[in-house]
Order: structure tokens, then C-alpha cells, then sequence
């Protein structure tokens, strides 16, 4: 056996805990003395006085005991098996290394051939590498109701998915303050029977007392004037009659002619 230029050796705890696990606390002591001489010259000796000096130990019986674990090659001397497997493994994983560092790291695959590996491996090719990532399992979606597609192995699965119904948020009404023109027109519209003098009376009211709070109702800004100037009529006894019958003034001391007999009974049945 030759000795490696590497100065350390891999170690496996549980291997070597379950290989001395009948071996005194002085055996292990010399097992490991004479493993690091093997690693660091090639053999142990098969010389009594060398083995003596080696392990630290004057008792024959007690380093025979431990050279049980050790076999003999064509010269006498003795070696253990286990540590010069690992010791090809790590001259082999060495060359490894240094074969693929002199070609500059992995090899690279030319004109789609397969190119050896210092492993004894092989690249795969481009369409190889591509058509395995394919055939892993995935599952893409298309919201847009486009295609909806799976892949499980070799087997493609392509279906139609349901389009999704997006919910569109409703853009808030902006609020415009209508002129004093607008007002007086909508309250001859609404009353039916106002004269231009009555609604440009009540229309100057609502729309000045509305500009001057900001167009507000209560401390919440208005969402709808018209909704406000109606409330406004209610609130002073002024209720629409049904098309084809007058205007009800009740409150404000003024009372115009209804076609029916009653129009003080006629405004409270739509109060």
C-alpha cells in the first residue's frame, strides 16, 4: 500500500462506534493509533518493538487483541481493509477534481453529443434535459378563460377553463351643485302648477341656504339636490297632487283652487 498525499481520512462515527463497541477504552486508544499509521505510512509495521512505540503500549496481548481488525499483506505487515477502500474513494474523487478542473469544470455537450464525464457519467443532451423537465407534473391556469393545461408524466391533459367574471367597482358619482336656473326649473317640473315668480321664490331659499353650508345634508355631504329640494316642498306642505289635479299649499298660509272639493283632505292622504 501506498501512502496517500491527502493527511486526512473520512470518518464515520456510527461505523466505528459499532466496530469497537466490544473493545476496552485502551484498545480503542491503540485501534486509532495504528489506523492514523497506516494513513500516514502506507502499513503497519509487523515488528514488535515498532508496535510497542507506536501504540504506547508494552502488552502484546492487549495490541494482538486490537490487530484482529487489521489483515496481512504479501510483505507481513498489516493493514486494514475498510481504511484503504477509503482511501481508493478519496484518490478517485481527487482525479475526479483535477481531471475537471484541467477541462474547466463540467463538460460541456458539443454538436448534441454526449460527452463522458471524468465520473464515468454522461451529459445529457439539451432536448433530453427539455424533454424531461416537460414531462414533469404541473398544472398551469388561465384565468382569461383561455386554456387551462396539466401535465402528469408522459400524459397531456388540455381542457377549456370557465371564463371568470371580474367585478367592476362602481366609480363613486360626483356630486355637481346645480345653478339657481336648474332648481327654479325642476320645482315648476315637480309642482306642476307653480308660476315662475313662486318657484324662483322657493328656488332662491333652497339654493341659498344649501350654498351656504357647502351642500351638505346634516354633516354628510349631498348626493342628490333634487332629493333635498323635495324634502324641502314636504316640509313646508307642499305635496305633487296626481297629474290632472292642482298644487296643495298647506303651511306657508297660501291655498290655491283644486278641482276637488277638499284640498286640505286630499294633501294629507299623500302626506
Amino acid at each position: 500500500m501506498v501512502a496517500t498525499k491527502s493527511p486526512a481520512f473520512r470518518f464515520y462515527p456510527s461505523d466505528f462506534l459499532y466496530g469497537c463497541r466490544r473493545m476496552t477504552t485502551e484498545q480503542i486508544g491503540i485501534y486509532i493509533l495504528l489506523l492514523c499509521e497506516q494513513w500516514d505510512a502506507g502499513v503497519v509495521p509487523n515488528d514488535e518493538t515498532m508496535l510497542k512505540e507506536i501504540t504506547k503500549c508494552k502488552k502484546m496481548d492487549v495490541i494482538n487483541r486490537v490487530l484482529e481488525k487489521f489483515s496481512c499483506d504479501e510483505n507481513g505487515d498489516f493493514f486494514n481493509e475498510r481504511l484503504e477502500k477509503e482511501r481508493e474513494k478519496q484518490n478517485q474523487r481527487s482525479e475526479r477534481l483535477r481531471a475537471n478542473g484541467m477541462k474547466g469544470g463540467r463538460p460541456k455537450v458539443i454538436d448534441n453529443q454526449l460527452e463522458e464525464k471524468p465520473d464515468g457519467l454522461q451529459n445529457e443532451s439539451n432536448n433530453e434535459t427539455k424533454r424531461k423537465a416537460k414531462n414533469k407534473a404541473s398544472v398551469s391556469v388561465s384565468v382569461s378563460g383561455s386554456t387551462y393545461k396539466e401535465s402528469i408524466g408522459e400524459t397531456n391533459v388540455s381542457t377549456t377553463a370557465p371564463p371568470v367574471k371580474v367585478k367592476r367597482k362602481r366609480e363613486p358619482k360626483i356630486f355637481i351643485a346645480p345653478s339657481m336656473q336648474e332648481v327654479q326649473n325642476y320645482l315648476k317640473e315637480y309642482t306642476r302648477t307653480w308660476s315662475d315668480d313662486q318657484a324662483r321664490g322657493k328656488a332662491f331659499a333652497i339654493h341659498n341656504y344649501y350654498q351656504a353650508n357647502g351642500w351638505k345634508v346634516g354633516k354628510n355631504p349631498m348626493k342628490d339636490w333634487k332629493a333635498a329640494a323635495r324634502t324641502w316642498l314636504q316640509r313646508d306642505g307642499i305635496v305633487p297632487l296626481e297629474e290632472g289635479s292642482q298644487m296643495s299649499l298647506l303651511g306657508n298660509g297660501q291655498n290655491t283652487q283644486t278641482n276637488l272639493p277638499d284640498a286640505r283632505k286630499l294633501a294629507e292622504k299623500y302626506q
